[in-house]
């Protein structure tokens, strides 16, 4: 877990925190041969569970109105490694970016720059990676009267590690410090009974759960494969379009 923004104070004469943001990061792996990573990017844009997969190289995908786009991410950093010059190259002349993907773009090119940074532009370190950002997802704990945005970014490398990080940032509110520390700090002992996540998310993830309890006979597929197609219809009428600020999800 890592705090990436100071605490400030609120004015008033008892502390309160107004600007922060914590990552939880998990890691894992997947018992597979080494991973195409641009078809991996691709797929997963295409499929709606990222809005946007930089390869370490730059090479990026992201979804549009009008669809999956591509293009390459340009980091360049100065003699001092102070600073960096980021520009997006898109494969299409009519390219679009809504504005959650623009921002999810700059994040990956600015951890791009700092490990740039600190292995050198020459270095083969890290190995080779996709990043993908996959948006806004909710928890709730209706009891307790708690409710948590987090953003989740996914690295997959192509040896098959995975990390997992939840990015919460601050409400528009400031908060007292046992507050930040109990329902923040301390997220993982709260517990939710209400999580909402991207369509795909929860659409993939039936259809994952069911095909790693065990081998499927061709009859128990076709019948997964129903399920499937009337678990996609509820999800469907399910979604809602939720707007933060400046950005929809």
């Amino acid at each position: 877990m890592q705090e990436s923004h100071p605490l400030e104070w609120s004015g008033s004469k008892t502390m309160q925190l107004t600007e922060w943001e914590i990552w939880y990061t998990y890691s894992t792996y997947l018992k597979s041969t080494v991973i195409d990573l641009e078809a991996a990017a691709r797929r997963l844009v295409d499929s709606g569970v990222a809005l946007c997969a930089v390869h370490r190289d730059g090479q990026a995908n992201w979804r549009s109105k009008t669809g999956t786009q591509s293009g390459q991410i340009s980091v360049q950093i100065s003699k001092s490694g102070s600073r960096g010059t980021i520009k997006v190259n898109p494969d299409q002349k009519d390219a679009s970016y809504e504005e959650f993907v623009e921002q999810a773009l700059f994040e990956a090119a600015h951890f791009r720059f700092n490990e740039m940074r600190l292995y050198g532009t020459d270095s083969l370190l890290p190995p080779p990676y996709i990043r993908m950002m996959v948006g806004q997802c909710n928890l709730a704990n209706t009891k307790e009267d708690v409710f948590i945005r987090c953003y989740p970014v996914i690295k997959l490398y192509e040896s098959g590690v995975l990390t997992v990080e939840l990015r919460i940032i601050s409400p528009d509110r400031a908060i007292e410090p046992s507050d930040f520390i109990e329902q923040y700090v301390n997220l993982f002992q709260t517990g939710f009974d209400l999580i909402e996540v991207p369509p795909a998310i929860s659409k993939i993830g039936t259809r994952a759960y069911h095909h790693t309890l065990r081998k499927w006979s061709i009859r128990g597929r076709r019948q997964l494969l129903s399920l499937g197609f009337s678990h996609d219809r509820v999800v469907e009428d399910l979604t809602t379009v939720e707007k933060i600020g400046r950005f929809q999800f």
